[in-house]
């Protein structure tokens, strides 16, 4: 099983929120989060900042909360500092259309590429006795067919 994460977020409300949700669950989990590392909005040059934070921290297993609009550049930034070679796992917000993104980028076989083998986790606050508690699913980012589930 993992025991430590990096969570690479933008540094909007969403974001940070999404980012602390994560990782209260992940300490719930007994899995430790290693780094947050935050950038913003479409700036390249926080994207590039946070990533090289990520690799020099060793860890392999990478949440990333993200708009669609920097996924490419992250995945750019990500394939040069070899993040995304084997041994490294990543992990997505739902709700992004990467099949959409794939067939509209200027080299759309690099692109799927890129993202072959990353996760989406489906995300929903069920509230339990008064308590929030996650449902979470995990299924590939070009293949809409759930591959994990857990509660």
């Amino acid at each position: 099983g993992w025991t430590r994460i990096a969570i690479l977020h933008v540094n909007d409300a969403w974001g940070r929120g999404f980012a602390q949700d994560a990782a209260a669950s992940a300490s719930r989990e007994g899995v430790d989060v290693g780094i947050a590392a935050v950038f913003a909005l479409g700036e390249h040059a926080d994207i590039a900042k946070a990533l090289e934070q990520i690799e020099e921290s060793g860890i392999r297993i990478i949440l990333c909360v993200a708009f669609e609009s920097d996924l490419l550049t992250i995945a750019d930034v990500a394939d040069s500092l070899g993040l995304l070679r084997t041994g490294y796992a990543w992990i997505l917000g739902y709700g992004l259309d990467f099949n959409n993104m794939v067939a509209v980028s200027p080299n759309p076989e690099q692109t799927r590429l890129r993202f072959s083998g990353w996760l989406t986790a489906n995300m929903e606050l069920l509230e339990m006795h008064g308590d929030a508690d996650a449902d979470v699913s995990f299924q590939d980012v070009l293949d809409r067919e759930p591959l994990h589930h857990l509660n």
